[in-house]
């Protein structure tokens, strides 16, 4: 949502123009315009992300020119920026009364507005603003875009879709209607749609690394794993920092017999998500359990000694009231990951059956995977054999 918002914000504050003939509804009454030069400045010290002198210039304009609305705009654009979100809704209440001619400015400024109110959790204010939008642009996709994102929020799928489709019957190239759309239908498990959008948004943007990290998300729910393990790999190509991307490609690959791979991109998401390592101190011997606390940021390291030829099974379980979801990674004697897995205990438990090559001190970490990270967690090693 705040990248759409964004977007919004900066179409609209190149929109603000000038000649004061496009301000208002009644270009006979328009009143003269003055101080041209500094709503200059202050458009440009928004593009320059100086919001601050942003709020100041267009202040000054407005003092000059009370009634010119598209002022009020850019200031309440830049108080967005700034994080005053009052001030912000108020000068777009002020923008609103005084419309310009324009009706896709007016809708887009309703637009943003709902925007605000669906980010503050108020649905039914940002619904009130999108029919009003609607209303006076129906022409406007983004308004139908933003609208079906607060009958998402309502619980209103069915009205949602509905919206996805309008907006991609007037734009579509919309990437965000695409976007949404797809969620949708992949929540509803109609995966040949979601594929649909998903490849069509990388048609229109094929360095979207999310879009193929999306995509590959529908893959492996239809067990496609040689489709996810690709767009997995372009999808940390485009967006190496974006974590879950790891945690995914790692249950592709380990669906796809690699271990080693799969311990490695495991590995790579609990480094990026730990904020806090700790560590066992203790002997960690077979037959005996441990209780650990997860929570989100923290992973532990439990070391052990084996020998070649033996096969140990390591286990992470969960209480089933609390559900808490965690991931093992398995680490050689080099400290290599050789070994993970992440929901193969059972519901949300981890298990790793792992046959000993070499004798040395192992190093098992465990850690939370992309679902709740909080809870016991029960953490036993067996010797199998």
């Amino acid at each position: 949502m705040v990248k759409v918002m964004w977007t919004v914000v900066m179409i609209l504050i190149f929109a603000v123009v000038p000649p004061a003939a496009a301000q208002q509804a009644e270009p006979s009454r328009v009143p003269a315009v003055t101080g041209l030069d500094v709503l200059e400045r202050a458009q440009a010290a928004f593009r320059a992300g100086d919001y601050a002198d942003a709020v100041i210039h267009s202040s000054l304009f407005i003092l000059l020119n009370p009634t010119f609305g598209q002022a009020y705009y850019l200031r309440g654009a830049a108080y967005i920026q700034l994080g005053d979100l009052p001030r912000a809704l108020d000068d777009l209440k002020r923008t609103l009364d005084y419309p310009a001619t324009n009706a896709d400015f007016t809708g887009s400024v309703h637009n943003l507005r709902a925007l605000l109110y669906l980010e503050q959790g108020d649905t039914d204010a940002a619904l009130a603003d999108l029919n009003a939008g609607i209303s006076a642009a129906p022409e406007v996709a983004a308004l139908y875009v933003t609208r079906a994102q607060v009958y998402r929020a309502q619980g209103r799928l069915d009205d949602a879709l509905v919206d996805y489709d309008k907006a991609l019957e007037l734009d579509g190239d919309s990437i965000e209607a695409r976007a949404g759309r797809a969620q949708i239908n992949v929540q509803a498990e109609a995966f040949e749609a979601a594929l649909a959008d998903y490849s069509r948004i990388l048609e229109l943007d094929p360095q979207n690394g999310e879009a193929y990290a999306l995509r590959a998300g529908v893959y492996l729910a239809q067990s496609q794993y040689d489709l996810a393990l690709a767009d997995l790999d372009a999808a940390v190509q485009l967006s190496p920092n974006a974590a879950g991307i790891y945690l995914s490609r790692g249950a592709a690959n380990n669906a796809l017999g690699r271990p080693a791979q799969a311990a490695a991109d495991y590995l790579e998401w609990l480094n990026r998500v730990a904020a806090q390592r700790a560590t066992f101190n203790g002997a960690f011997l077979p037959g005996e359990s441990v209780v650990v606390p997860l929570e989100a940021g923290l992973y532990y390291r439990f070391s052990f000694e084996a020998k070649a030829g033996q096969q140990v099974r390591l286990t992470a379980t969960g209480r089933p009231e609390q559900m808490p979801d965690p991931l093992l990674v398995l680490l050689d004697p080099a400290g290599s990951p050789v070994a993970a897995d992440d929901d193969g205990g059972g519901g949300m438990n981890a298990q790793i059956t792992y046959v000993v090559p070499a004798d040395g001190t192992y190093t098992l970490l465990v850690g939370h995977a992309g679902g709740n990270p909080d809870g016991p967690v029960r953490v036993l090693l067996q010797i199998v054999r």
